[in-house]
């Protein structure tokens, strides 16, 4: 009896338990090849999001406690004043960006928000 169907067979999870078959068979379509670099790409993507996020916050919050520390100090008002407008500008920008460069991929008919499927079309998959 072949190792999956005995694995199978024997599994405490019942008998829709499947043995990881990638972990076997390198990749060699060119389709998974290209799931994997979007993957890549969009994690990439994800991950510079969420750290113009969390630089967002902590510029705001950086403002914000000097708003409330300034004791009426016109000067530290407008340091805290401008640190908070920046924060918001900057997430402003990050969210126009998204729109820019979808817009702009429509325009030129490039599907620069789908890698996989821009790569396929140079490739010519």
């Amino acid at each position: 009896m072949p190792l999956p169907q005995l694995l199978q067979a024997t599994s405490p999870f019942g008998s829709g338990f499947e043995p990881a078959t990638d972990l076997v068979n390198p990749v060699t379509n060119a389709d998974s090849a290209l799931t994997d670099m979007e993957r890549l790409i969009s994690l990439g993507i994800g991950t510079l999001t969420t750290l113009a996020g969390i630089f967002f916050i902590v510029v705001f919050l950086d403002g914000c406690i000097n708003w409330v520390t300034s004791a009426g100090d016109k000067g530290k008002l407008e340091s805290a004043r401008g640190k908070m407008l920046n924060g918001v500008l900057g997430l402003v920008l990050i969210i126009m960006a998204f729109g820019i460069i979808g817009l702009v991929g429509g325009i030129l008919g490039i599907n620069i928000l789908q890698p996989k499927e821009m790569i396929k079309e140079i490739v010519g998959i």
